[in-house]
């Protein structure tokens, strides 16, 4: 935001004042436009790797123009070898800048492929978008990407024990490798964040997918998850939605119509 405003500030005293130099004066409000352009893209959308070398290259073009035009002020730094404290200090915070970068460019790529996870699941590339997940997981632990990639995981269960036919065995093996990825990162994203109800509604789900099939005692584990997630947010009618689905996939349709009652009267 600082850098923001002090270019937008930059560009402005280019435009009121003159330059012996014409051509090197338009240089600069070329660069300076292009640079706060690409910065507001880049905060505002998805960033992607091109759009972030052409921002700092940008970037680095505006401030060398503008400093050879004498628009921001230079300071020199010497430090005297008879003192180690200022070395040790800008060493210091040297090192704290560069792992700054560093985390931001991590950062950036984890966002990166969760995005387009986002767009690949919405196309129904399930398969792939759980893997742009993992991807995103590689560059950044978060309880959104593992519950992105529970729930991709949730979706690709629900559809292979929807689509009957194929090879049995081969459905299984899915079956089985799929909801084990997909409670793996339930579990990883409520460890991450217990207190995000999201993350328990995202655990119960998976429990769900995997009581359908009939694969174990997933009913308790799934309630048990969807009343963590009403603990944190009563009132929210997606949990009692899910609720509703697992007690009719358990064939106890009394204890369904309540939660959708719960609905009906929270909407109130």
């Amino acid at each position: 935001i600082f850098f923001l405003c002090a270019g937008a500030a930059t560009v402005y005293r280019l435009l009121r004042r003159g330059n012996e130099d014409k051509d090197f004066h338009g240089y600069a409000l070329l660069a300076g436009a292009a640079t706060l352009y690409l910065w507001l893209f880049a905060l505002v959308y998805t960033p992607n790797a091109t759009l972030l070398i052409f921002t700092f290259a940008f970037t680095g073009i505006f401030v060398g123009v503008v400093s050879a035009l004498d628009h921001i002020p230079l300071r020199s730094v010497s430090f005297d070898s008879k003192i180690p404290l200022p070395k040790l200090l800008f060493g210091i915070a040297f090192l704290a800048v560069i792992l700054a970068l560093c985390a931001q460019v991590f950062s950036y790529g984890a966002l990166k492929h969760f995005g387009e996870g986002l767009v690949l699941g919405s196309q129904g590339e399930v398969g792939v978008a759980r893997g742009e997940f993992r991807e995103a997981l590689r560059w950044s632990q978060n309880d959104l990407y593992y519950r992105a990639l529970a729930e991709a995981g949730t979706a690709r269960l629900n559809s292979i024990a929807g689509v009957p036919g194929g090879d049995l065995e081969a459905r299984r093996a899915e079956f089985a490798e799929v909801g084990h990825e997909a409670l793996d990162a339930a579990h990883a994203a409520v460890d991450y964040d217990s207190s995000n109800f999201l993350n328990w509604l995202a655990l119960g789900n998976v429990h769900q997918a995997l009581f359908g099939p009939g694969v174990g005692d997933a009913y308790t584990p799934a309630r048990a998850a969807y009343n963590e997630a009403l603990k944190l947010f009563p009132g929210n009618p997606s949990v009692y939605v899910a609720v509703a689905r697992l007690e009719i996939a358990a064939k106890d349709n009394q204890k369904a119509k309540e939660c959708l009652n719960a609905v009906r009267f929270f909407q109130r």
